[in-house]
């Protein structure tokens, strides 16, 4: 199973698709907003799991 092609120009609005899709094949996941860019656009967190050890990944690329 595919959820996250990446074979294509991936946009913001693939990415928000992605996690919607991710988010209904695996409802462990926790998809939460961490604020707005200076676009307005959401940016959203991924959270897994519930343990006491927190790990931080960002995968802050921009483009424009």
């Amino acid at each position: 199973m595919s959820i996250v092609k990446t074979n294509i120009y991936y946009t913001y609005e693939i990415m928000m698709d992605n996690l919607y899709e991710l988010n209904q094949t695996y409802p462990f996941l926790q998809i939460q907003n961490f604020g707005f860019s200076v676009l307005g656009k959401s940016i959203p967190v991924i959270r897994l799991g519930m343990g006491k050890n927190h790990v931080f990944y960002s995968g802050a690329i921009h483009r424009k």
